[in-house]
């Protein structure tokens, strides 16, 4: 123990070589539970000098990032990388396009945006009214959703694809505020909506890019006063990226087929259907949540949502899955009262209160 806490102090050596077989050696030991305490001794020096290891060499930088995801797990050492000057070192390095960092600066800003005080820092100022207009892009998780887009399948930088950047956005959105500067400008096409940026990802071949995106479309959900204009066909058109995972090749009656949105209308026969069964059930929970007013309810039966989970639960294994397959179709096809006046805010606040909102979070680490 002497000698590890005698290590660190190498991670500050004026030269670069001892510096880089110092942080090297912290790696290897860096997700071991019983040193952890070492990292919190003398005021957290070790990870005084981690953060600030992150903008030297490409390798050593390499090295104190993997060794602070693998601490990121422990809350009292996240705790100490919090910090806006840190997080603006990270998000340094996600959006650097030469960088061979980029996917791990990446990876740790996922862990680190699970706290809520993270998530909201990545967010612009409060104070800013729900109507104001807002160039999204230019704000810092525009900045990041934008090389998330562009950056898919290493397109702009041969070192990384950005997918985990999907998990900070699905992080985010657990939030009142992260949800409402996705949703912002959903009504206005002038404007840049992140939510209708991302939702293409639904049925991409990398399940942590199309997950954290799924994840984030729930999320949104939640939002209860966003669904007509994120229903909408002509503005952010949510429907068709939620029913494609969902849908296979199978054949409708012309009536069904005719309702269902263009974009799921002649199929190929070997359209498959979303193979993780954790994503179907956000998938479906996606639609439950859209169902919870009368006008999503009566703008999913219009649109031919039960033929795709009446087909869809046919070859269904997992049984939460088709738990909640039966609890969307109980939900839409019984009778609407035809007297109900909505209380939009009565839904809202019932949502906030369901299980919906619980998720499960992973903390991603590296030997």
């Amino acid at each position: 123990m002497e000698a590890i806490s005698e290590l660190f102090d190498f991670l500050v050596d004026l030269k670069p070589e001892v510096r880089r077989i110092a942080v090297e050696q912290v790696l290897t030991f860096s997700n071991t539970p019983e040193y952890v305490p070492l990292f919190l001794a003398e005021d957290k020096k070790a990870i005084k000098s981690l953060k600030l290891l992150v903008n030297d060499t490409p390798l050593i930088a390499q090295s104190a990032l993997s060794s602070l995801i693998n601490l990121s797990s422990k809350i009292e050492i996240a705790e100490q990388m919090t910090d806006e000057r840190f997080l603006a070192d990270v998000i340094k390095i996600v959006l650097n396009t030469e960088s061979p960092n980029s996917d791990i600066a990446c990876m740790l800003l996922s862990n680190l945006s699970k706290s809520e005080v993270v998530a909201d820092k990545l967010l612009p100022r409060a104070d800013l009214d729900d109507n104001t207009k807002l160039r999204t892009e230019f704000t810092t998780i525009g900045k990041l959703v934008d090389i998330f887009v562009r950056g898919e399948s290493n397109k702009v930088n041969k070192f990384a694809n950005y997918d985990h950047l999907s998990g900070v956005f699905a992080n985010i959105t657990k939030l009142p505020q992260g949800r409402k500067h996705f949703l912002r400008n959903v009504e206005d096409s002038e404007y840049n909506c992140l939510l209708g940026n991302i939702i293409c990802f639904t049925e991409h071949p990398s399940l942590l890019r199309r997950g954290g995106v799924i994840s984030t479309i729930k999320n949104c959900c939640f939002n209860i006063e966003a669904h007509e204009n994120m229903l909408n066909p002509d503005g952010l058109n949510l429907l068709p990226r939620i029913l494609l995972p969902l849908a296979g090749p199978e054949d409708f009656n012309d009536e069904e087929m005719e309702a269902l949105p263009d974009e799921l209308q002649l199929l190929e026969p070997t359209k498959k259907r979303e193979p993780d069964s954790y994503m179907r059930e956000l998938l479906i929970e996606s639609l439950i949540l859209l169902a919870t007013t009368k006008f999503g309810r009566e703008y999913l039966r219009n649109h031919s949502v039960y033929p795709i989970i009446r087909e869809m639960d046919l070859q269904e294994t997992d049984e939460r899955v088709h738990e909640l397959s039966l609890k969307y179709v109980n939900m839409t096809m019984r009778p609407e009262d035809p007297n109900e006046n909505e209380d939009i805010s009565k839904h809202s606040e019932y949502v906030k209160t369901k299980h919906l909102e619980k998720e499960e979070e992973v903390v991603d680490e590296l030997d």
